[in-house]
């Protein structure tokens, strides 16, 4: 009107405390003088301020406060009404109502009040309000612009109640709240407008300054923004453009706004819809309308008022547990509670159970509901039936239908009101949903049941996005079906390539090994996967590259737009390929040890792919440290055990050294024997070329003392001579009196050891020997040295060499004793040992008999069987002849006796778990040993010849009684379990089936793993007794085979899905259960490789490794068996110590000489004859001597040329001196040494050489 008529006038009066700012800069864009804003000045009578104490909130009983301080203006002051200010007509009645019982109660009969409100049904007219009687006037903020002469008070609670628009539960709620300052101000001025009066204000100072708002804000900027909007619309009639206000919304608001009215269908062609109308009756956010009136017409409107208090609440319903274990156990929960796949339905199922039990809080702990937060949705839901119930005058019906008739219908309406909330699924997690309506990407909340589900949806709608996170809350998975058919109604506004279009492409490469894609993609934390991310991204151009690796699957996803997929999988492929051919040709190293008591051998093994051994390398100690900590890379020490060189022959002499110091003391019984005695006393006797002088002695009875002795003299030498001087005096004792003792240094130890070791060396290399000289006691008497050596060969001529150097000044008192020592199993010792003591026995018998004296030929034999590591045969004799024969004998026991096929017929049918078994407690009942050697299908027998004869003979009978054994093949596949037949067999019996094997008496079983069959051996007992428990094992198998589908893969082993613990191969990709593909490697059948159909691929390193859990026990296990393989592939090449129970090998073209010392068992073995050495053998003799058992004797008997045999008995005789008469002790007749011509007499013989043989009597 202005604009049109410019000579009009438009005065505007404000209050004084009105901010003029807002009118001033609305009019100012008016292009006329016609406008003139006038404030009104106001002159007031002082007013006095008084302020509460304490500080008031929102929430605080102000009524009683207004009471309370009314009355006591009533009693402190005798004139003057009262104007109080409360926030509405509620309030006002409450506290007429209580103040009406205090004036009563205080007897102030002359007091009215009065109550001032909007459309009010009584009018204040001037007569009241200058009444005689003193008013109280309680009066809402309508009373602001108001006079009343009277009031000399004002009471301000300083509350109002007003609607605000709450833009988190979208809709308009109720709020009190602190007024403005300059309401505050005008509502002081009202105590003196005619007088001076008082103002008191029941909030403090700091409510005023820091809690109330500086001016108020128009009505029109706090409500329901979208309602406001429609209402222009509507009451101006499609003016909407035309409006205008001195304060509202800013432009991009009201764009937005009329923008959403529009898509939902409130707003038409500038019109209001009749939807719309209906709309702007409800305090809600258009969409909530929306939502609860197209609800009411499907009969689905409490559905609706349930889901709009969900969507109102921001806290999470389900409870969250920092235990780790608790949370899986809640999200398990809520996965079962799971509705469509959508948060909405998922409200909806736990809303209807929670009211069939009243709303219970046990409900609410049963499944992990926040109960507070479902108590505060309760109470939201009668709210929003109150308010339809007001505004539209419709009450809800409060009951869910059946979710499954109602979900179409449903999800139809949810897309018809927030369709302009569609995401669609990017094809990738890590890119989440694309947000149609804004073209962002958003991703949706970890809170929402959505993310428990396996499949993604492909459209959702959100009811709210947190826009610092971009999480999506309060989904709704919406079918593909719908989205066609909303397309096809127009009620989507997205385009058809926006839907569908746009999507990433998935490529898969498999199969792909956990190695590979731990090592190759993932790195530690993933780090490697997005550094392959940003690097194809930066090649392709794309930021839309994701790569998704799946270790369960075996597989690498790659996510790309169309146009850059190929490039991405070629970046990956050549990545993948070039780790997969490294893990394939992978080789490793380990070191095995041989064990043979408590020796060990170290070998490095070298070892690939199917777990087979490629190379065998003996290494020594200080190596297999050295390697040891290379392939652990660990400091730690290497707990070897050292080997010590072993000596079988041992020289042991002495010599003396604490001498005689010249005297000697000789003791007789009694005085009658010592009269004969006496008579040499004071007298030089020359005995042992010394000359002697005799005394009595005066240090006790019958005592003779002798001096001048010789150092070294012998005390039974002496008794002799002096017994032949006094023939009628019985010697008692003699007593030789030594030089005092004495230490003996280091350095003297040092001394003599170095020289004994330099005569060694001139026989022996150094290493070959070794000189113990023990370090005596002060008071030792003698001096003992001892020289072990390998070979008794220059044992003879050392002790030559000796004599003439250390006896020098030190006589020997002792014989040259020559020592050996047989190391030996203990075991086989135990059997052999009672054989041993007999054929020592039968051969001392023999040697004694072919010599003349006896002392010549002695010998001494002790078995050891405490010692530490083997058992020990110790032999000592003072002939060195003796003590090699006693050896060779000794040998050949331990040699024992050689069974093959051919001296046993068909031996190598015993051969087999059962049979060997069998050996072993024949063994037992018979005290035997008998060593099985598996490659050569050979026996060793130890033991006495008839213990051994039984043996054999229960052997062949054993045999015979195989020949009857038959052979039966059994499924492990079932119909009910598939093959978890095969599996428990293996959980109970292990690969090797020796339990299965001993229980069941058989022979042999095997299990083929790919086959899934068992072949069994035996009689036809234990036959039946095998398939009776695998029978049992059948019936009680309590494994039921999960009902998958397709969703996991079959194991090749137990054809049963892989779904638990599994294991997927490197080399081929194949899935295996974890316990299969353990038994597959464990049975060890060389080369290891995948059993799954016609794969056949080897298994690689990293695999075997992995597959027993790194255990170095196991891995260690199977590679001897694969060290066993590769012996017996390179059996040509390799040549194994024949030592019973030694495992030890020699490569043949690293044997020089037939004699090789065995580093493990210590024993000295031949090559060429595969026995035990055959000391003082040659091998021609060795042969032969398995031919004849005499046959070293009577080769020791023709090298030895003063041993012949009797004529007539061929008892072995030595001639040790004389005349060469001989008389035979065995059958005692005569005969000629030279000739071996036997006579009945021995004048005879005498005859016979002096005419055959003149002058030989004593040659």
């Amino acid at each position: 009107m202005i604009k049109v008529n410019k000579n009009a006038k438009l005065v505007l009066l404000v209050s004084s405390y009105t901010d003029l700012n807002s009118y001033k800069n609305y009019f100012s864009k008016i292009d006329s003088a016609g406008v003139s804003i006038l404030k009104i000045p106001k002159i007031n009578f002082p007013v006095t301020t008084v302020w509460k104490k304490e500080l008031l909130t929102p929430l605080d009983d102000y009524i009683s406060n207004i009471v309370h301080t009314i009355l006591g203006i009533l009693v402190l002051h005798d004139h003057g009404d009262i104007l109080a200010f409360l926030p509405d007509l509620h309030d006002l009645k409450k506290t007429a109502g209580i103040l009406k019982k205090q004036l009563i109660k205080l007897q102030l009969y002359e007091v009215d009040y009065y109550l001032v409100y909007e459309n009010a049904i009584y009018a204040l007219d001037y007569k009241i309000l200058l009444s005689s009687k003193r008013t109280v006037f309680l009066s809402s903020d309508c009373a602001e612009e108001t006079v009343f002469p009277s009031v000399r008070f004002v009471v301000d609670c300083g509350i109002k109640k007003v609607k605000f628009y709450d833009s988190d539960a979208e809709r308009d709620i109720p709020k009190l709240t602190f007024i403005s300052c300059q309401r505050a101000k005008l509502r002081k001025t009202l105590a003196g407008d005619s007088n001076p009066g008082i103002c008191y204000r029941i909030y403090s100072k700091k409510n005023y300054y820091l809690d109330m708002p500086k001016k108020d804000y128009p009505e029109i900027l706090r409500v329901n923004p979208y309602n406001t909007i429609i209402q222009i619309f509507h009451y101006r009639f499609g003016k909407y453009l035309k409006s205008d206000f001195i304060e509202f919304f800013s432009e991009n608001i009201q764009y937005d706004i009329i923008k959403d009215l529009q898509k939902l269908e409130v707003l038409k062609s500038n019109s209001v819809t009749a939807l719309g109308r209906n709309i702007m009756n409800l305090p809600f956010h258009p969409k909530y309308s929306k939502l609860i009136l197209l609800a009411l017409e499907q009969g689905l409107a409490f559905e609706a008022v349930i889901l709009i208090a969900f969507f109102a609440n921001k806290q999470n319903i389900f409870v969250h547990s920092d235990n780790e274990k608790q949370q899986r156990i809640i999200d398990v929960v809520k996965f079962q509670l799971t509705m469509n796949e959508s948060d909405t339905f998922t409200y909806l199922y736990l809303y209807k159970n929670w009211m069939k039990v009243g709303f219970n809080v046990e409900f609410c702990k049963k499944y992990f509901l926040n109960p507070d937060v479902m108590n505060k949705i309760n109470v939201c839901v009668f709210e929003i039936c109150s308010f339809i119930k007001s505004c539209l005058g419709k009450k809800i019906k409060e009951s869910i239908s059946d979710l499954k008739n109602c979900y179409l219908h449903l999800t139809e309406i949810l897309l018809q009101c927030f369709h302009q909330n569609l995401c669609v699924y990017t094809g990738h997690s890590k890119s989440g949903y694309r947000v149609l309506s804004s073209f962002s990407v958003a991703f949706i909340h970890p809170t929402s049941v959505v993310n428990q589900m396996e499949n993604t949806p492909q459209f959702i709608l959100y009811n709210h996005i947190m826009l610092d996170k971009n999480n999506l809350l309060h989904i709704t998975a919406i079918p593909s079906d719908l989205i066609m058919k909303a397309l096809g109604n127009n009620v989507l506004q997205f385009s058809h390539e926006d839907l569908f279009e746009k999507t990433l492409t998935c490529r898969v490469i498999e199969p792909v090994g956990e190695e590979v894609m731990n090592e190759m993609l993932l790195g530690s934390n993933g780090t490697k996967l997005k550094s392959i991310e940003e690097q194809i991204r930066k090649e392709t151009g794309s930021d839309l590259i994701f790569l998704e690796v799946f270790l369960s699957k075996g597989c690498v996803n790659i996510y790309a737009l169309p146009n850059s997929i190929d490039c991405a999988q070629c970046v990956v492929e050549d990545m993948l390929k070039n780790k997969f051919d490294y893990l394939l040709n992978e080789q490793n190293f380990e070191i095995l040890e041989l064990n043979y008591n408590q020796n060990k051998i170290s070998f490095l093994m070298d070892w690939s792919k199917g777990a087979v051994a490629i190379s065998l390398r003996q290494i020594s100690q200080e190596e297999s440290i050295n390697t040891f900590h290379e392939i652990n890379n660990d400091t730690d020490t290497f707990m070897g055990v050292c080997d010590s060189p072993y000596f079988p022959y041992q020289l042991c002499f002495a010599w003396i050294r604490r001498p005689c110091s010249g005297k000697a003391y000789v003791n007789f019984s009694d005085e009658e024997n010592f009269t004969f005695a006496r008579k040499l006393a004071l007298r030089y006797i020359n005995i042992f070329g010394f000359e002697l002088f005799f005394q009595i002695s005066n240090k006790r009875e019958n005592q003779l003392c002798i001096s001048g002795l010789p150092p070294e003299i012998n005390v039974n030498d002496l008794k002799q001579e002096l017994q032949l001087l006094t023939p009628y005096s019985k010697i008692d004792s003699i007593q030789l009196e030594y030089i005092q003792p004495f230490k003996t240094s280091d350095n003297d130890l040092i001394s003599l050891r170095s020289m004994i070791a330099d005569v060694c060396q001139e026989f022996i290399t150094l290493g070959e020997f070794d000189v113990t000289i023990p370090n005596p006691d002060p008071k030792d008497l003698d001096m003992i040295a001892y020289i072990d050596v390998f070979d008794n060969e220059f044992l003879n001529p050392i002790s030559e060499v000796l004599s003439t150097i250390v006896t020098t000044n030190k006589k020997f008192i002792t014989k040259i004793l020559y020592n050996l020592i047989i190391k030996c199993d203990k075991e086989l010792c135990k059997v052999l040992k009672p054989v041993i003591i007999f054929e020592m026995e039968q051969m001392e018998h023999s040697i004694q008999n072919s010599y003349e004296s006896k002392t010549d030929c002695l010998f001494g034999i002790d078995i050891d069987l405490d010692s530490e590591e083997k058992a020990l045969i110790k032999i000592s004799s003072s002939n060195n002849e003796i003590l090699s024969l006693i050896h060779r004998k000794i040998n050949d026991l331990m040699a024992g006796e050689l069974l093959n096929s051919e001296s046993i017929k068909d031996l190598e049918n015993i051969f087999f778990y059962g049979g060997q078994i069998w050996l072993e407690n024949l063994a037992k009942s018979e005290n035997v040993r008998i060593v099985i050697n598996n490659k050569m299908k050979t026996l060793i027998l130890y033991g006495s010849p008839n213990a051994c004869d039984n043996v054999k003979c229960q052997i062949a009978i054993f045999l015979e009684d195989a020949k009857k054994d038959i052979m039966q093949q059994i499924s492990l596949t079932t119909e009910q379990s598939g093959s978890m037949l095969m599996k428990t067999l293996i959980r109970e019996y292990g690969v090797n089936l020796e339990q299965f094997i001993q229980n069941c008496d058989l022979r042999s079983a095997h299990l083929d793993i790919k086959a899934h069959q068992l072949l069994i051996r035996g009689s036809e007992d234990s036959v039946g007794k095998a398939e009776e428990t695998i029978k049992t094992l059948s019936d009680n198998l309590d494994v039921v085979i999960p009902d998958v589908g397709q969703l996991h893969e079959i194991c090749p082993v137990c054809y049963c899905p892989a779904y638990n613990l599994t294991f997927r191969l490197e080399h081929c990709g194949h899935l295996y259960c974890l316990e299969c593909i353990q038994a597959l490697v464990e049975q060890a059948q060389f080369p290891i490789h995948c059993c799954f159909g016609n794969c056949s691929k080897d298994i690689v390193v990293k695999d075997i490794q992995k597959i027993l859990k790194d255990d170095h026990t196991k891995i260690k296990t199977l590679l001897e068996k694969s060290m066993k393989d590769f012996l017996e592939r390179k059996r040509e090449f390799i040549y194994h110590c024949p030592a019973p129970d030694c495992s030890m090998f020699f490569y043949k073209d690293q044997l020089s000489d037939s004699k090789v010392h065995c580093p493990l068992c210590k024993n000295d073995i031949c090559s060429k004859c595969n026995v035990l050495y055959h000391g003082g053998y040659t091998c021609d003799m060795y042969q032969n001597t398995k031919k004849d058992p005499d046959y070293s004797f009577k080769v020791w008997q023709k090298t030895n040329v003063q041993c012949k045999q009797c004529p007539k008995c061929k008892t072995a005789i030595e001639k040790i001196a004389g005349c060469n008469r001989m008389r035979c002790s065995t059958c005692k007749i005569s005969f000629c040494w030279i000739c071996l011509e036997a006579y009945t007499t021995d004048q005879q013989v005498y005859n016979h050489i002096h005419s055959a043989h003149r002058g030989m009597l004593f040659t």
